[in-house]
């Protein structure tokens, strides 16, 4: 007998076993000393982005939680009166495939929101990635881009709980110092 099921040739079975059985045994051969950080729940950014005036960047959002989640929220200022958000991307992130994500932009505030029905499992990540343009005329400064409190825009995530718990993670808010071009 050289195929199982009359299809599947044996050999082919045994490397499969044999790479599989292999493969479980590396994650133990590079292990570190150092004890693994329990995740927390935080929204976080860079705090050292230096740019100049004119410059287009970005600024990745990251996210972290200690349980899966099913949403979430997050409303941000910025000085709108030394660059602009051009966009925000959800390319690459731990929430690209959810069923929904939308932001909100106008004058210095950004509205992000991400639901699923499935959600995201526990771990640390990418959220978005947020695209800005630093003016020409823009003086040396230090931007902060921070969270906007207001209770009409909520922060925060919601559990894959059936009774949906809202959790409210700890922020850090990114840094950008624009130099001056002139």
């Amino acid at each position: 007998m050289t195929h199982i099921f009359g299809r599947i040739p044996i050999r082919l079975c045994i490397v499969v076993f044999v790479a599989t059985a292999v493969a479980h045994l590396l994650p133990g051969c590079g292990s570190s000393t150092e004890p693994e950080k329990p995740l927390t729940n935080k929204v976080y950014m860079s705090k050292d982005i230096v740019v100049t005036g004119g410059d287009t960047f970005s600024m990745p959002v990251y996210f972290e939680n200690d349980k899966p989640i099913a949403a979430l929220s997050l409303p941000l200022r910025y000085a709108s009166s030394v660059m602009r958000c051009d966009s925000v991307s959800f390319i690459g992130s731990r929430c690209e495939d959810f069923f929904l994500t939308r932001f909100y932009v106008r004058h210095d505030t950004i509205q992000i929101g991400a639901i699923d029905t499935v959600g995201v499992g526990a771990g640390n990540g990418l959220y978005v990635t947020l695209h800005f343009w630093a003016f020409g005329n823009a003086p040396d400064t230090n931007v902060a881009i921070d969270l906007l409190v207001n209770p009409l825009l909520p922060f925060g995530y919601t559990d894959t709980s059936l009774t949906a718990d809202a959790i409210i993670p700890q922020f850090d808010a990114g840094q950008i110092h624009i130099n001056s071009q002139l």
